[in-house]
């Protein structure tokens, strides 16, 4: 009976883990910005931040989506990861759909703030999910990587459904081959 409770107890434990395990922490500040710089339209924290590490750089992408326009504020900051130095070169940035093929779409030129961050002012005509792809060149390879984001609402997430119901039958059949080998 001891040992039951305690498989119950990590099978439990384990599907609490693989629920909650992906969620991704979200910044109190929004850039460093202090609450009284925030405007009136703006999110405190990014719709969606992301890090990711490619070759000697250290890329961080976030985005903020201002709800009652059609526009989205993009950002990357990239730092060499051996010196702590930001990249002071060119970075392009495109943004296309899923049905969008990227070269047909426009690159668009950033701007590099004081706090080397590199932005872009985007403006979308509808919900759905879409990729930013930064390009840039350290003056010994060209870097290109893709970001992918959803901006509005696109639509009901059947993994939220699924995922849950598959624990429970995962849990139901341990359940099952546990009573068997009893009898």
């Amino acid at each position: 009976m001891h040992q039951k409770k305690g498989l119950i107890k990590k099978i439990c434990l384990f599907a609490i883990f693989i629920l909650c395990g992906g969620n991704i922490a979200q910044a109190h500040h929004m850039r460093g910005i202090a609450h009284y710089g925030y405007a009136d339209n703006d999110l405190q924290t990014p719709a969606y931040e992301e890090f990711r590490s490619v070759g000697d750089w250290q890329i961080h992408f976030s985005f903020v989506h201002i709800v009652e326009k059609k526009n989205c504020d993009l950002a990357v900051d990239i730092k060499n990861r051996q010196t702590g130095k930001p990249y002071q070169g060119k970075v392009i940035f495109q943004v296309f759909g899923n049905n969008e093929n990227p070269k047909d779409i426009k690159s668009f030129s950033t701007t590099l703030d004081s706090t080397n961050t590199f932005r872009a002012g985007w403006i979308y005509e509808t919900e759905g999910i879409y990729t930013l792809r930064i390009i840039f060149n350290d003056g010994i390879q060209d870097y290109r990587e893709d970001f992918r984001m959803q901006v509005g609402k696109v639509g009901f997430n059947f993994l939220w459904f699924i995922l849950p119901l598959s624990i429970i039958f995962i849990l139901m059949g341990f359940v099952l081959m546990k009573r068997k080998r009893e009898e």
